[in-house]
């Protein structure tokens, strides 16, 4: 693969989601090539959580990404995250799952992240990218 789109509208190779509902929602911005990343954390939008809504049947989400796209590549970011002990290195988590995709140098990725987040969880978010570039999927 030569190029990465994040939830765009230029034929993305790649389309990396918060979570599988999102995913669904952003189907339009995909084609036969995407691969979508999805964080394996399910959020219930305000209509779920107040009753007004059913939450949609999640094998029928996996099925819809999959019937449409190259591929749907699940990692359980949010959970691997809150056992380091910091919920919001998720993303550096999908990151890591990401690297794992597209591939490249894993030591450029770490220095990109070590560069761009405060020093005080520096650490820990280098550790989040490597749990998401070692999750087997």
């Amino acid at each position: 693969m030569n190029a990465i789109g994040i939830i765009c509208e230029y034929n993305p190779f790649h389309l990396g989601q918060a979570r599988r509902l999102e995913g669904l929602r952003r189907l339009v911005y995909t084609n036969k090539d995407t691969v979508v990343l999805a964080n394996d954390w399910r959020i219930d939008p305000v209509s779920v959580s107040s009753g007004q809504a059913d939450y949609p049947d999640e094998d029928g989400i996996r099925a819809a990404i999959r019937e449409r796209c190259a591929g749907l590549r699940e990692i359980p970011a949010t959970p691997l995250a809150v056992e380091m002990g910091n919920a919001r290195v998720f993303n550096s988590v999908m990151m890591g799952g990401l690297a794992q995709l597209v591939g490249g140098d894993a030591d450029v990725w770490r220095s990109v992240i070590a560069d761009r987040v405060a020093p005080k969880v520096r650490d820990l978010n280098v550790r989040a990218f490597d749990a998401g570039l070692n999750h087997t999927f």
